[in-house]
């Protein structure tokens, strides 16, 4: 094209354009995908062409606004009343989405699923829990003396992934109360226990075994079967619902902390026992009621 714009030969050309290569005022290459000879061109020109094409490649992927941003997390998150779902199915889908996450243990069933589900009944959460698809653990132990249960960050997780995030969780605070330790003491020996069971071995009085779950679920030392164990230790004693009582309300669900299934150590090395020689049989070993 040069040379036949200019009426020269393609031999004073290539040696014009080779002076022209060796000031660096051109540069050879490919630079259009039509072709797949040599091609040159001004090396400023060259550079307003590689800007041009950065500045189109960002703006494909150009930051959203923080509203789009917002308006996508709130969707994601299945907060919007259109990604809203439920049953027992769609909670499985909302507690896989956030596991991991540790919210406030008060949080859970007053903020935190209502605000994913169109209906969302804590039976479905028992239910879950007791079938062994989910479960309820603190994953990471506090550093000081524990705070109220309520305030406890507290995990849901599926349960086939529970090996995992139980490995991150870090060493139970030894500093426990008597009460603490000698329930934490008569789990390590016997396993999982009813709380009519831990009652019988420890031989406290029932607020003071409350007390001492309480305690043990704020350093993340045990959960229970389901999550109405969690729920009962949040719920004031004169506010609490059975769920075989004939009071109870259609929608209504169960606060008795005898409704919680077992209780069991989330992990059994992770509570110091202070008289390892002071061992009691399991019940299963006294001919008693085995919890396996």
């Amino acid at each position: 094209r040069l040379a036949t714009s200019q009426g020269v030969t393609l031999a004073d050309i290539d040696l014009a354009l080779l002076a022209l290569e060796a000031e660096g005022f051109v540069m050879r290459g490919q630079f259009t995908t039509e072709t797949t000879e040599v091609e040159w061109c001004e090396r400023r020109l060259l550079a307003r062409i590689h800007r041009y094409t950065l500045n189109r490649l960002r703006a494909e992927i150009e930051p959203v606004s923080a509203q789009d941003f917002m308006r996508f997390l709130l969707h994601w998150q299945r907060v919007t009343p259109q990604q809203h779902g439920e049953g027992p199915q769609a909670l499985t889908g909302v507690i896989e989405q956030l596991e991991g996450y540790s919210a406030a243990a008060g949080a859970w069933e007053s903020e935190v699923l209502p605000a994913r589900m169109n209906d969302y009944l804590p039976d479905d959460l028992d239910a879950l829990c007791l079938a062994g698809r989910v479960m309820w653990v603190r994953l990471n132990s506090p550093a000081a003396a524990s705070g109220p249960v309520k305030s406890t960050p507290v995990a849901l997780l599926p349960r086939k992934h529970a090996g995992v995030w139980m490995q991150r969780s870090t060493e139970v605070n030894s500093n426990l109360s008597p009460r603490a330790q000698k329930i934490a003491d008569v789990l390590a020996q016997r396993g999982a226990c009813f709380f009519d069971d831990l009652l019988r071995a420890s031989g406290l009085l029932r607020t003071q075994l409350e007390e001492a779950l309480a305690e043990l679920v704020a350093q993340g030392a045990v959960n229970s079967d389901s999550f109405n164990g969690l729920r009962a230790l949040l719920t004031p004693q004169h506010k609490r619902r059975s769920a075989h009582s004939g009071r109870r309300a259609r929608r209504g669900v169960s606060t008795d902390i005898e409704d919680a299934g077992r209780w069991t150590l989330t992990s059994n090395e992770s509570v110091s026992l202070n008289n390892k020689q002071d061992t009691v049989p399991p019940l299963w070993k006294r001919g008693g009621r085995g919890d396996f």
